[in-house]
């Protein structure tokens, strides 16, 4: 109804030209293509743009970081010479060199030898710091700091009392510390009225009252480096460590400054970031230096290009409108002439001609077609949605009711496209008991329990054809196989019954009618399993009954032993074999006595019950089953086939015993290679911040588990056994080498030297240091002596 509605309000549209609108959409087709291509490629070029700018940025800044990291370390390296060359250690060497300082020539006439070789040290010192000043662009000044004579010397000639020289930013810092190499922040050095950005690199001399302190000109260092690659549009800025700028660009706006994003670096060591559109901020970190490289570029100023680009995609879309609309009335015109005809052929075959005055044609054709595959539609989709209904409707009456003719039978099979085997059937009423297991959140409804063990059924009996319906609370299968093969059929019942019960939690009952050698005789069939299933109090739950058995039985009421049974799997679990065997002796006489007058077929399902379960308890205790079948691999048919009391009870006797001295000798053999595994790794990986919970998550236990393991594997602790391996790996490392304390500690898996020095001395009575000179010496007397010994 709603589409009728639907279809007629389209219908009452004004009457408008479909040649114009076929028209319209030929040139948007046309032009539209072009419009999208030009705008992307204007954002690829776009792209491609700011890519290319920030590689070069990132290009000009990792040269630049490498050139100052270059820079600074060879100027390190050469300013190094000047503590330890024999110049310095001659002038600090001179005798009485204080008193030449403070008194004049006249008062050491007697002494001009010494006062000449002292003047002399002096002006090689000089000389020496003017070589490195001269030699190297980059280095400000170089001073020479002498605290006992309370004077500078600088590289350029002079000398200055302390409290009147000019630079003395660096004097707390020389006579605080007592390091042998201190590299100061930067700071601004006002020299000559020209202010400039230095780092100060203090060496201290043999001396360590005296000191040379060593100015590197950042500047002229930013003018050799950044300033020749640098492209000269773009901003440059370096920052300290602690986020002060000290250098930048010529040109370069305070104000542009405090628009950049500084928040975007925090936590990188280097990367670009765009941002306000077309702004480019790209930066490098210098670990060694410690400072950050930042190239700030505008990129604004590189689009100008692309307008071109723009302007050639504006006048192609120009071109092209203006050739469809030339070409469109002719392509349109050619495109209505199948719509045309087929109008034609509608008013010969229908009274359309009223609706062709009223509505126009497309709408017309819309709704004719769209109502007859509506009505095909909803006719399709009711039979869809019925058919499933109607199929289990029909297993359903013909199980429970059998009221269905021969013929009747046949037809509706065929209706409903069904294929039912016609004979040879078997009925097997399955009921899901109710337990007290904790079962998990996805089997605790009846429906999804239902739908659980009949996939499964399905799966396992995949072999015969068959159908199943659901009748009051049970699962109805039928199955259609030989007669001579119903015992395998009871076999796979079982056994899936069996592997549901341990993934699922779920204990199936199952009664079987008397086999159907016709379909007809399946209502009857159902009648008799559902007596079967009436008879599993008396019968015992969790198990198959037969109705051909009870009928056979008569009078006799024997059970199978179940807590027997549960007895008997808590004794091999618990590897007591004497009383386990003896149990078993019992629960094989009471099948066999024959005042039970079991059943042959009866005695087969108790034989396969018991099996199964021994079976079942030797996969808990994660055993292989298939490894202790090997030499019996058909043990199932060869038990199905004995009735003597003797053989039944030696051969499950034997499956018993191979179980618990199986799993006594996998338990220690488990610990074992436990041990081992545990050991193995620790020995690999001692030397790194290895904790006990690493090794457990490792191994795949919990760390208490561990810690047992090796205090019962090894007779040590987790913590003694890493502690020995570390302590005589160093002792091994101070033995052979010269390697510094806290390498030594971070080699071993000590991050703190502290620690480290502590824990050694404990195991050894002195420390590594001491431990080092004493080995030192005891090898040097060993040498002694064979030298002696030769001579």
């Amino acid at each position: 109804m709603l589409n009728r509605v639907w279809r007629k309000s389209r219908l009452v549209r004004t009457r408008r030209s479909f040649r114009r609108t076929l028209t319209f959409y030929i040139a948007l087709a046309a032009v539209l293509p072009v419009l999208v291509l030009g705008a992307l490629s204007y954002y690829n070029v776009k792209n491609g743009l700011e890519k290319e700018m920030d590689i070069w940025s990132r290009y000009v800044l990792n040269n630049s970081k490498e050139a100052f990291e270059m820079i600074m370390n060879q100027i390190f390296y050469q300013a190094s010479y000047l503590p330890t060359s024999s110049t310095t250690k001659d002038y600090e060497n001179v005798f009485n060199a204080i008193s030449y300082e403070n008194k004049s020539v006249h008062t050491f006439a007697h002494d001009l030898n010494g006062l000449n070789e002292y003047l002399y040290f002096k002006k090689n010192m000089i000389k020496m710091m003017s070589a490195l000043h001269m030699n190297n662009r980059y280095i400000d000044e170089i001073y020479y700091y002498d605290e006992e004579k309370a004077m500078v010397l600088t590289s350029d000639g002079l000398q200055y009392e302390m409290d009147k020289f000019h630079d003395v930013a660096w004097l707390d810092t020389v006579r605080e510390g007592s390091d042998m190499f201190v590299r100061m922040n930067v700071r601004k050095l006002n020299g000559n009225g020209i202010e400039k950005n230095v780092v100060t690199l203090l060496y201290r001399t043999f001396n360590k009252n005296n000191a040379f302190i060593v100015n590197v000109n950042m500047n002229e260092l930013y003018a050799g480096t950044i300033e020749k690659m640098s492209a000269g549009r773009d901003d440059y800025y370096l920052y300290t460590g602690d986020g002060d700028m000290f250098i930048s660009s010529e040109g370069s706006s305070i104000d542009r400054l405090k628009t950049i994003p500084m928040d975007l670096m925090e936590g990188e060591e280097s990367g670009s970031v765009l941002y306000d559109k077309h702004y480019l901020l790209t930066w490098v970190h210098s670990d060694k230096l410690g400072w950050t490289f930042i190239n700030h570029k505008n990129l604004q100023s590189y689009y100008g290009n692309m307008k071109r680009t723009t302007n050639m995609i504006l006048l192609a879309c120009v071109l092209m409108l203006l050739v469809i609309a030339g070409l469109s009335p002719y392509v349109s015109s050619r495109l209505y002439s199948p719509v045309l005809r087929l109008m034609q052929m509608i008013k010969q075959k229908t009274d359309a001609s009223e609706t062709l005055k009223e509505f126009d044609d497309f709408g017309y054709l819309e709704g004719r077609f769209e109502s007859i595959y509506n009505e095909k539609f909803d006719l399709q989709k009711k039979f869809t949605e019925h058919l499933p209904m109607l199929q289990t409707m029909f297993k359903y009456e013909l199980i429970k009711y059998g009221s269905f003719s021969r013929k009747e039978l046949l037809a509706k099979q065929e209706e409903l496209a069904l294929h039912i085997p016609q004979g040879n059937l078997v009925l097997a009423a399955i009921h899901i008991e109710s337990s007290d297991r904790e079962r998990s959140e996805h089997f605790r409804g009846k429906q999804v329990q239902s739908l659980y063990v009949q996939q499964w059924m399905k799966e396992t009996l995949s072999d015969y054809l068959g159908f199943s319906a659901e009748i009051n609370d049970c699962l109805c299968l039928v199955v259609h196989i030989a007669e001579d093969k119903r015992d395998s059929l009871y076999r796979k019942l079982q056994q899936a019954r069996e592997e549901i019960g341990r993934s699922s939690n779920l204990d199936l009952t199952i009664g079987i009618g008397a086999y159907c050698k016709d379909i007809m005789e399946l209502n009857r069939a159902y009648h008799e399993a559902e007596e079967a299933l009436k008879r599993r109090l008396a019968y015992g739950n969790k198990q198959i009954i037969l109705y051909e058995e009870l009928c056979t039985a008569g009078g006799n009421s024997y059970h199978y032993p179940v807590e027997k049974e549960k007895a008997l799997n808590h004794l091999i679990a618990s590897g007591n074999g004497e009383a386990a065997l003896a149990l078993l002796a019992t629960i094989v006489e009471e099948l066999t006595n024959p005042r039970h007058e079991l059943s042959h077929s009866k005695l087969q399902h108790a034989v396969q019950m018991l099996l199964s379960s021994i079976l079942r308890t030797a996969e808990t205790l994660e055993l292989d089953t298939d490894a202790l079948l090997e030499a019996d691999a058909d043990l199932y048919d060869k038990l199905l086939h004995k009735t003597n009391r003797d053989d039944l009870l030696a051969t499950l006797s034997a499956l018993v015993e191979k179980i618990i001295l199986c799993y006594a000798e996998g338990a220690d053999e488990n610990v074992n290679k436990d041990v081992q595994k545990i050991v193995a790794f620790i020995d690999e990986h001692y030397n790194r911040d290895l904790s006990l919970v690493d090794v457990a998550d490792y191994a795949g236990f919990n760390p208490s588990h561990v810690s047992r393991l090796l205090k019962n594997g090894i007779g040590r602790s987790y913590t003694d056994y890493v502690t020995e391996k570390r302590i005589a790996h160093a002792e091994r490392l101070l033995v052979s080498t010269s390697k510094k304390l806290d390498v030594i500690s971070a080699e071993v898996g000590y991050n703190n030297t502290y620690y480290f020095i502590k824990v050694f001395r404990k195991h050894y009575g002195t420390t590594p240091s001491k431990y080092r000179q004493a080995q030192k010496e005891s090898r040097n007397k060993e040498m002694d002596k064979k030298k002696g010994g030769q001579g």
